[in-house]
């Protein structure tokens, strides 16, 4: 069927505060890419876009944030990559909507993409693309680039002043872009006061942290939370203050000098800092990016409970069974007898838990392969993280866990991200997510879910089913596989003897 696409001198145009930005209309979707949200001198505060005259195209994405690493192609079959021209000026929003009448007021989805703290950006995947989600939903998706790794989340604070809050300023953008949506997305059809922030992995911890952010309040009123709750502490000791003497040296500087790092040529600085890294990573010398806990970013709330606006925000959090796929991606695996599957189970959690794992499994998931055992680790982490919302908060949690074992590779669980195409209503655009009979209902559920979510704050529908709300005395998980369906405490013994027994894998560092 032929598409129709428009974009002319007459428009699509709307009035922002700041002044006129076009975008063009395809297939029935407004779309602007490359908003600037804000500006930001480096290891600075981000500061409102000052008014210009005339109209700004927004016709294509706006740089991304430097990843001092650079990029690589890894498992692109499974999680298709796109790149783009980075830049320290890369505070930039991108909009996808049906309508750019103010009195439309549909639901915000605020995406923030993953990639740890480190990299990552809002165009990177093709499955982030917002249009098909804005088509089915009838909902306004925003995304949005902010700065990444040293640039955002280096604590500088022991210098002054001047750098107070320098180990949150990634989330300072964020914020930064939701007081953009806040004051303009009327304009695009949205409503300001119906956001749903929602991110997968660095982006979901991101949602988290946004919700123990007292300057976050008010601007968004849902989350939901995709593969982003991993365990381990997150209000650990820092080094920051070493690694910073240590390439401050490095450059020929004195300790007082530290404000020459705001000029040094980003390329030297980047060398400077990875310098000081190990052969397994700045995770390796104790050392990995994320917010500071402070009078700005409250900490974890599993460790040091939610804040007073977190308790009344309705949560949708969840995981996968294979996060990162370590030791399972065998051809044989399912040809392999008994013995050799305990064996592999024995090696990964010690011979004396190899054969309680394997019941405890199998009672939960009888028609899954016992080695799975060896990325489900990371779902206690979210069932504490529900436990405890449930037990602080007015508002309701909700839990998911997908469990479809995709047909290539002799069966591959599902992995870290593989939730996204569907939740975005793109797996057709990968050649992986095609099984017949499966995927375009499958993804029908996943993206009702969340507009669901977006709309009401529970994921229930006509579509998806009932979908109760997690608590102590009725643990729902809605297990998305080939058959979706609710299941109550299904792997609750199984959880409880992970917990007590096996450290969680914890890949942030």
């Amino acid at each position: 069927m032929e598409k129709e696409f428009y974009c002319a001198s007459d428009g699509p145009i709307v009035k922002t505060r700041s002044g006129g930005i076009r975008g063009y209309i395809f297939d029935g979707i407004y779309t602007f890419h490359g908003i600037r949200y804000a500006t930001a001198k480096r290891f600075m505060s981000p500061k409102p876009v000052e008014k210009w005259d005339g109209v700004k195209d927004a016709l294509v994405y706006g740089h991304t944030a430097p990843v001092p690493t650079g990029y690589s192609i890894f498992d692109d079959f499974t999680v298709p990559h796109h790149f783009w021209p980075q830049s320290e000026d890369c505070l930039f929003l991108n909009i996808w909507t049906q309508h750019l009448e103010s009195k439309a007021k549909k639901p915000v989805l605020f995406w923030i993409h993953g990639g740890g703290f480190y990299n990552g950006s809002s165009m990177e995947m093709p499955a982030y693309d917002g249009a098909n989600m804005s088509r089915y939903g009838d909902v306004v998706i925003v995304s949005v680039n902010h700065r990444l790794n040293f640039l955002g989340y280096l604590d500088l604070s022991s210098y002054g002043k001047r750098y107070a809050n320098s180990g949150n300023l990634g989330q300072e953008d964020l914020v930064e872009a939701l007081k953009w949506v806040r004051d303009n997305i009327e304009e695009f059809g949205g409503d300001p006061d119906n956001v749903t922030i929602f991110g997968q992995s660095g982006g979901g911890a991101k949602v988290t942290a946004l919700m123990q952010t007292p300057a976050a309040n008010g601007l968004f009123h849902k989350a939901i939370v995709q593969s982003g709750v991993m365990g381990g502490s997150l209000n650990r000791p820092r080094k920051d203050r070493e690694i910073v003497e240590a390439v401050l040296d490095q450059l020929g500087y004195e300790s007082q000098e530290v404000d020459k790092l705001e000029t040094v040529p980003l390329d030297s600085l980047q060398r400077a800092f990875l310098s000081q890294a190990d052969d397994k990573g700045f995770a390796g010398i104790g050392f990995s990016f994320g917010p500071v806990s402070n009078d700005w970013h409250l900490g974890s709330p599993t460790e040091v409970g939610f804040s007073e606006h977190a308790k009344k925000i309705p949560v949708l959090v969840g995981s996968v069974l294979a996060e990162f796929m370590k030791g399972i991606r065998r051809s044989d695996m399912d040809s392999m007898s008994p013995e050799q599957r305990r064996a592999f189970i024995a090696d990964e959690f010690g011979q004396q838990h190899a054969d309680e794992l394997i019941r405890l499994f199998k009672a939960a998931y009888p028609d899954k392969n016992e080695m799975y055992l060896s990325e489900i680790t990371n779902r206690t982490a979210t069932l504490d993280y529900c436990r405890l919302k449930a037990e602080a908060s007015s508002a309701p949690v909700y839990n998911y866990l997908m469990t479809l074992i995709f047909p290539f590779n002799d069966g591959t669980p599902a992995w870290h991200c593989a939730e996204i195409p569907l939740v975005f209503h793109n797996a057709l655009k990968i050649p992986a997510y095609h099984i017949q009979g499966v995927t375009e209902e499958l993804q029908d559920k996943f993206c009702s879910a969340w507009v669901n979510f977006a709309y009401h704050g529970k994921p229930s529908g006509t579509v998806v089913g009932e979908w109760p709300a997690y608590k102590d005395s009725h643990e729902a998980t809605y297990l998305f596989d080939q058959k979706a369906e609710v299941r109550i405490a299904h792997d609750k013994a199984l959880m409880a003897y992970m917990q007590k027994n096996i450290k969680p894998k914890t890949p942030f560092g």
